[in-house]
């Protein structure tokens, strides 16, 4: 999924201070902080509507996006930056812009 690498890369490029709030204020790990921005890219391009056959039925494309976002999320749930129940609730939020898009 090089097109969400790019778009992480875009982002912190264009907002730095965010991502060294995260780094250097939260004290999140470099790998965390990059599952977050992923995690957020993820679930744009899910919420597009782009990466589906129609609604709510992502395309193989999107079952990538998803699953990408899905990684995401357990990682930062290991890293202690995500809970179990936001995680729930990450997932259900994911569930209902897919569902709503195409």
């Amino acid at each position: 999924m090089k097109d969400i690498i790019d778009a992480v890369r875009h982002t912190v490029r264009s907002d730095p201070a965010q991502s060294n709030n995260m780094l250097q204020v939260r004290k999140w790990t470099p790998l965390d902080t990059a599952a977050m921005y992923v995690m957020i890219m993820a679930r744009r391009e899910l919420a597009s509507g782009e990466n589906h056959i129609y609604r709510g039925v992502l395309s193989a494309k999107g079952h990538g996006y998803r699953n990408v976002a899905e990684h995401a999320i357990k990682r930062l749930i290991a890293g202690g930056k995500l809970s179990e129940d936001a995680a729930k609730i990450e997932r259900h939020e994911m569930g209902q812009e897919i569902a709503g898009a195409g």
